[in-house]
């Protein structure tokens, strides 16, 4: 669970149905996506006329260490926050994210932590889909 308003992410365990865990964000969580298989909680978030960015939050945490911690950030750049869509592609390697309004479709290469690409689309986007066949 995700709150704009306090800048936290709220780790719940869907098993015992309790929270596990909080985590304070640099900036509003806007979109949150999860990789089941990696237990890997991907956060875009941002503020308003500011630059966008993805959080890596690895949900295996160290039995030492009882705090979860963002593992990567990854900066989009200055974005509006009509909407967001997000979307892993099969190899989980890359996460594709575009803002309503933006017409841009931003590319995060997950491996290197990094923003790979920005491409204009010319049209509104709504959604993002990642195809195992491109």
């Amino acid at each position: 669970a995700a709150n704009s308003s306090t800048r936290k992410l709220i780790i719940m365990d869907g098993r015992v149905k309790k929270e596990i865990g909080q985590l304070e964000l640099p900036y509003s969580p806007r979109r949150l996506l999860i990789a089941p298989r990696k237990n890997i909680i991907y956060v875009l978030a941002g503020e308003q006329g500011q630059a966008a960015e993805i959080y890596v939050i690895d949900l295996k945490i160290d039995p030492l260490d009882t705090e979860y911690k963002i593992k990567t950030k990854i900066r989009l750049g200055p974005v509006n926050y009509d909407g967001w869509a997000m979307a892993l592609n099969p190899e989980g390697n890359r996460l594709y994210a575009a803002g309503f309004n933006m017409n841009t479709l931003f590319v995060a290469d997950l491996k290197s932590g990094r923003l790979f690409d920005s491409i204009q689309t010319n049209e509104i986007t709504l959604g993002v889909l990642a195809s195992p066949n491109w």
